[in-house]
């Protein structure tokens, strides 16, 4: 399955998670069939781009950068969850808009030095998170 192949059954599968919310699919149905999809794409991906895979080849540095943002991941949903069970919500969608310009961020500080691309990039995605955030409605 070449790599196009996967995002269009990506972009398919998309398409479906809408379908089943209009069908009334509950809230950790969706959760665990969109996790079940990204998982099966993601070890997908890296066979095909990696050949076999070797998780004794990651080093510590890798393995804790993972573990760190497994937590963050962890984090962000269980907050975002405490919230949605709040009387009166927080404005949730903002500050989730706002995630991607902090990623961004953090993108642009681990690669100082690299490529120029990099950084048109990184500002491109910055420039759409903060159109997103200050988008209201």
């Amino acid at each position: 399955m070449s790599e196009t192949s996967l995002v269009v059954l990506a972009a398919t599968v998309a398409a479906a998670m809408a379908f089943l919310v209009r069908a009334g699919a509950t809230p950790s149905l969706r959760t665990a069939i969109r996790t079940s999809v990204v998982l099966l794409l993601g070890w997908t991906l890296a066979y095909r781009t990696d050949g076999t895979i070797s998780l004794a080849g990651i080093t510590l540095r890798i393995w804790l950068m993972l573990g760190l943002s497994i937590v963050a991941f962890g984090l962000s949903w269980g907050l975002f969850y405490l919230d949605t069970k709040r009387p009166h919500p927080s404005p949730v969608a903002v500050a989730d808009r706002i995630n991607v310009l902090v990623a961004a961020a953090f993108a642009l500080l681990l690669s100082l030095g690299s490529a120029p691309q990099r950084y048109a990039f990184a500002l491109l995605l910055i420039s759409g998170a903060v159109v997103l955030a200050l988008k209201r409605g």
